[in-house]
């Protein structure tokens, strides 16, 4: 349970390690941040943030049903 309800979690955090990653590869300077970069943590928080709801949305249906 832990892992499904983990899974946003580990999409924005992977999502920063390759915005990390990609901003060491082409020596972006430090604390200059342009368009992509903004837009890549953009993306990624609402992709997470999304899937963060589906999943809690279906954790409220669960909890509905098995409702006395």
């Amino acid at each position: 349970m832990l892992l499904v309800f983990g899974i946003p979690a580990y999409i924005f955090v992977g999502g920063l390690g390759l915005i990390w990653a990609g901003r060491r590869l082409i020596d972006a300077p430090r604390g200059v941040w342009g368009f992509w970069t903004y837009s890549g943590l953009l993306v990624s928080f609402f992709i997470s943030l999304g899937i963060f709801f589906y999943v809690g949305y279906w954790l409220w249906q669960v909890i509905k049903k098995t409702k006395p």
